[in-house]
C-alpha cells in the first residue's frame, strides 16, 4: 500500500531487529526465523462473469507476484539462515483470505519474543468503505486482494483486521513487507508493465459485518519502521526484468537485501532500492518509477534490518558438478540466474566471497525450473562438494528492441513499419498486452517517442513521410540500445560502497541526495544559454565518495540516448585526480567549484537537448579496467552530428550489445585471485596521500556503478 501513516496497521513494516540490545541467548532458547510469503498472479474474479457488467474493482492478473516469493525465499535460506521447514508459502489458488488469515494468525501466535518474523505479501491492493470510522481523512480502509477477492460475498482484506492480528506479536523483531498499492497510476496504458492496483470494492455491505469491522489497532506506543513500494499518489508496478516478470519493489529489496552489508540498516537497504529504481527506469526507456517510502524513528532506521549470528555478505546458490567444466546452480534462478549472466564459484563455508578469491567463474547456458545450468572456467578441477556461487554480472543487453505503433493511422504505419524494418532488423512491433521498449504515438503533424511506461516523452519532431520519420526514429532507438547496454552493467558481488549526489549549492557544503526516481518529479535542471551566470540550477557539480580508493568514470545519457563521458575529461587540469583516483572514505566533489578558477579546470554546464538525464558512476579499483571501461564508451558514440540513418550506419559497425557483452567479461573476468598491486602510471603531487597514489588490489579488483535521474529544461 502507498500511504505509510495508514499502513502502519497493515504488514509493510520494519520493527527493531533486536528487542533487548546485548541480550544472550541459551542454546536451548535460541531464536528461531519463522516467513510466510505470499504471492497472488492468477485471480479468480478475472476468470469470472463481472457481476456488475464491468468495471475497474475487478482485479486484472498480474505476473510477477510468485517469483517474487520464490526470490525472497532464495534470500531468507541463501543470506538470512531461514530453515526451509520455517518458509510457509501461499501462491494463487491456496492464498485465499481464509487461508492468508489462518496463516498469519499461526506465524503470530508462535513466534517467541527473540523470534525474527517475515511476512510478504506480493499482488494487488486497494481501498474498501471504513467499517468502523477510525479512516478519519477519507473514509475508507485500505486492504489486500486474495485469490478469492472480489468474488460473491469475499471481501478483502482490511487493515484493521491485519492490526489486530499483529497486535498479538509477542516479537519486535520482524520484517515485514507489502509490495502492492490502492491507488495512483504510474503508467498510460501500460501493456506488459502493470500496476498493482484495484478500484475501491463497491460492495460497501461487506464491510459492515462484524466479522470485518473489527477494533482499530493503530501504531500508537508500537516501534515500527515502515517501507513502502510506492508514494501515496503513485502504484506498485509489475513487469519483465532480467528475462522474468517481478513486482519492482519485490525485485529491487529483494537484490538490496542479497547484496547489503550485513549490518545494514533501514536506510542503507532503501538506498539500494533507489539505486535500482534508477537503473530499472533507464533499463525500460526511461519509464516513471513510483517512490519507495520510509517511515519511522531514527533510532529504528538505524538499526540492521536483519542480523545473522555468522553473516553471509551475499545470497548464494549451491553448485553441483555434473561433468566437465559443467555444473548446476541450484535454485539460482530466483537470484538472477539467467542465460549469459555470470557468478563466481567460492569454496564450501565461504562467507565473504571476496573480489579475487574465487575458484572459477560461470556462464549460465540454460535454466531449468529454478536450476541453472553453467559452464566453468577454468574447467579443472571441478569444484568441490558443497561449494558456493554469487551473481557476477547480469546478461547482457538484448539486441531486440521491441516498439508498439501506439496512435497512428493505418496507412502511416504501414509504411513506417517497412522503413523502420530496413533500417533496424532488431525492431519487433509488438501489440498492447506485449511489453514494449518504446511506444510511438503520430498526431496532429508531430511523432512522439516515450519509454516504456508510455509518460516520459524521449523526442518529439515534424512528421512528414514514413521514410523521414522512421530514419529519425531508428537513430534515436539505435543510440539507446547502446545506452541501455551501458546502464545494465551492474556487480553485484562488488564490496565497495559508492555514494553520489547532486550538489544543489555551494554554501555551506549543502549538498542533496537524489532521493526521487519518478520522471515527474526528478530534480529540474536548466540549459544555460550564453551569457547566463553559472548556478547549481545550471551546471552539474556532483560529490563522490567511494569505500575503497578507486577511479572514478562519470558518463552522461541523455534524453536521445546520446552518450558522452564527463569524467576523466581532457579539460581537467593535471593534478585534479589524475586518471579519475579518489581517495577511499573522502568526499570529493567534481568539479570542485563553480568559480571561474577552479583546480578543476572544468564545468558540466547543461546543453540540449531538454529531457530526462541519466548520470551513471562507474568506480573501479584498478587502473587498467578503468581504462579498458572509458575505450568502449568511447567506441560505442557516434559523431557529435550523427543521426538518423548515419547514426544507424555508423553505429552497425560497433554492434553495441556485443561490445559491452564484450565489456562485461571484462569487467567479470578477474574473479580469482592474483596478487597484484595496480600502480597509478601518473606522477602525483607530494601534497596527495600514498593511498592515492596507489590502490591495491592484491585481494582482486572491484567495482560498482550508481546512477542519478535529473530532468534538463
Amino acid at each position: 500500500m502507498c500511504t505509510a501513516s495508514r499502513l502502519a496497521i497493515l504488514l509493510v513494516a520494519i520493527l527493531a531487529v533486536s528487542s533487548l540490545a546485548g541480550a544472550v541467548q541459551s542454546e536451548n532458547n535460541a531464536p528461531v526465523r519463522r516467513a510466510l510469503l505470499i504471492g497472488v498472479n492468477d485471480y479468480l474474479a478475472n476468470d469470472r462473469p463481472d457481476p456488475s457488467g464491468g468495471g475497474a474493482w475487478i482485479p486484472v492478473d498480474l505476473r510477477g507476484a510468485i517469483n517474487d516469493v520464490e526470490k525472497m525465499q532464495a534470500v531468507l535460506t541463501s543470506r538470512f539462515g531461514f530453515e526451509a521447514d520455517r518458509i510457509r508459502v501461499l501462491v494463487d489458488r491456496e492464498a485465499t483470505r481464509a487461508a492468508i488469515l489462518e496463516a498469519m494468525r499461526e506465524i503470530v501466535g508462535a513466534s517467541e519474543p527473540d523470534d525474527l518474523v517475515y511476512i510478504h505479501f506480493s499482488g494487488h491492493g486497494s481501498q474498501a468503505r471504513d467499517g468502523n470510522e477510525d479512516e478519519t481523512d477519507d473514509g475508507l480502509d485500505e486492504t489486500i486482494l486474495s485469490y478469492d477477492a472480489r468474488t460473491d460475498g469475499v471481501a478483502d482484506i482490511t487493515d484493521d483486521e491485519i492490526g489486530e492480528i499483529l497486535a498479538g506479536l509477542k516479537t519486535r523483531n520482524a520484517l515485514i513487507v507489502l509490495d502492492s498499492c490502492h491507488s495512483g497510476t504510474a503508467t498510460r496504458d501500460i501493456s506488459a508493465i502493470r500496476t498493482r492496483m484495484v478500484a475501491a470494492d463497491p460492495r460497501t455491505e461487506l464491510y459492515e459485518s462484524d466479522e470485518i469491522t473489527t477494533r482499530s489497532v493503530g501504531p500508537t506506543g508500537r516501534q515500527y519502521v515502515l517501507m513502502t513500494g510506492a508514494a501515496s499518489n503513485q502504484s506498485a508496478l509489475d513487469g519483465p526484468i532480467d528475462g522474468e516478470f517481478y513486482g519492482f519493489f519485490s525485485y529491487a529489496l529483494g537484490k538490496a537485501l542479497a547484496n547489503a552489508p550485513s549490518r545494514a540498516t533501514t536506510m542503507d537497504v532503501h538506498a539500494s532500492v533507489l539505486k535500482e529504481f534508477e537503473r530499472l527506469s533507464s533499463h525500460f526507456g526511461l519509464v516513471a518509477m513510483p517512490d519507495p517510502q520510509v517511515e519511522g524513528p531514527e533510532a529504528l532506521t538505524g538499526r540492521p534490518v536483519l542480523s545473522v549470528p555468522d553473516p553471509v555478505r551475499l545470497a548464494w546458490a549451491e553448485v553441483r558438478s555434473t561433468s566437465r567444466g559443467k555444473a548446476i546452480l541450484v535454485r539460482a534462478v530466483p537470484l538472477g540466474a539467467q542465460v549469459g549472466a555470470m557468478w563466481a564459484i567460492y569454496p564450501p563455508g565461504d562467507n565473504e566471497f571476496l573480489p579475487g578469491g574465487a575458484l572459477a567463474s560461470a556462464t549460465v547456458t540454460g535454466v531449468k525450473g529454478d536450476d541453472a545450468t553453467v559452464s566453468i572456467e577454468p574447467a579443472k578441477p571441478a569444484p568441490p562438494a558443497g561449494s558456493r556461487a554469487v551473481a557476477l554480472a547480469p546478461p547482457p543487453a538484448s539486441d531486440r528492441i521491441p516498439i508498439r505503433l501506439d496512435r497512428v493511422e493505418s496507412k502511416m504505419r504501414t509504411g513506417l513499419k517497412r522503413e523502420l524494418g530496413k533500417l533496424l532488423p532488431s525492431v519487433e512491433f509488438v501489440e498492447r498486452d506485449e511489453f514494449a521498449r518504446f511506444i510511438i504515438d503520430i498526431e496532429d503533424g508531430v511523432a512522439r517517442v516515450y519509454g516504456a511506461g508510455g509518460l516520459q516523452e524521449v523526442v518529439s519532431f515534424a512528421a512528414e513521410n514514413p521514410k523521414s520519420i522512421a530514419d529519425k526514429i531508428a537513430g534515436v532507438l539505435t543510440r539507446f540500445a547502446g545506452a541501455t547496454a551501458l546502464l545494465s552493467l551492474d556487480n553485484p558481488a562488488s564490496a565497495l560502497q559508492l555514494d553520489v549526489r547532486l550538489v544543489s549549492g555551494e554554501a555551506g557544503g549543502t549538498t542533496r541526495a537524489i532521493d526521487v526516481t519518478a520522471a515527474s518529479s526528478a530534480p529540474a535542471y536548466r540549459i544555460r544559454r550564453s551569457g547566463d551566470p553559472r548556478s547549481p540550477e545550471n551546471s552539474l557539480m556532483l560529490e563522490v565518495q567511494a569505500s575503497q580508493d578507486s577511479y572514478v568514470t562519470v558518463v552522461d545519457v541523455d534524453t536521445e540516448g546520446g552518450i558522452n563521458i564527463l569524467f576523466p575529461n581532457a579539460a581537467m587540469k593535471e593534478d585534479f585526480h589524475p586518471d579519475g583516483l579518489i581517495q577511499g572514505g573522502r568526499p570529493i566533489r567534481l568539479p570542485d567549484s563553480l568559480d571561474t578558477h577552479n583546480r578543476a579546470g572544468f564545468f558540466w554546464d547543461y546543453q540540449p537537448p531538454a529531457g530526462l538525464d541519466t548520470l551513471r558512476v562507474f568506480a573501479m579499483t584498478d587502473l587498467e579496467t578503468a581504462r579498458k571501461l572509458r575505450v568502449f564508451i568511447e567506441r560505442m558514440k557516434p559523431a557529435p552530428a550523427t543521426r538518423g540513418q548515419d547514426a544507424v550506419q555508423a553505429r552497425g559497425a560497433a554492434k553495441p550489445s556485443a561490445t559491452f557483452h564484450d565489456l562485461a567479461r571484462v569487467l567479470a573476468g578477474n574473479v580469482t585471485s592474483r596478487g597484484v598491486a595496480v600502480v597509478a602510471d601518473v606522477e602525483k603531487p607530494e601534497a596527495q596521500s600514498q593511498a592515492e597514489a596507489k590502490v591495491n588490489t592484491a585481494a582482486g579488483p572491484d567495482w560498482t556503478a550508481a546512477s542519478l535521474t535529473l530532468i534538463i529544461e
